[in-house]
């Protein structure tokens, strides 16, 4: 059964790779991970679509960005509806 992990992203610049390598550590492997960014962030979408150029995590991870800040469980909301 594969599973799709969804991370609402707002803000937490320094914390999201140490979450992705703590993802990437897991010994199971039937997943793909949904980043949601809550809200435009130039920032964030630059930092996280670094990370998926650079191939650096061994894993599929796609990046949603949602057009304005509507809060975690919209964004998570969202995620969940994209892995369907």
């Amino acid at each position: 059964m594969r599973f799709n992990i969804v991370i609402p992203f707002y803000k937490n610049y320094d914390t999201i790779e140490h979450l992705l390598l703590s993802i990437e550590d897991q010994d199971y492997r039937d997943f793909d991970v949904t980043i949601v960014i809550d809200g435009p962030d130039e920032k964030a979408q630059k930092q996280l679509e670094g990370y998926l150029e650079d191939g650096k995590f061994k894993f599929n991870f796609h990046l949603e960005v949602l057009p304005k800040n509507s809060g975690a469980s919209a964004a998570r909301n969202f995620g969940a509806k994209m892995a369907v």
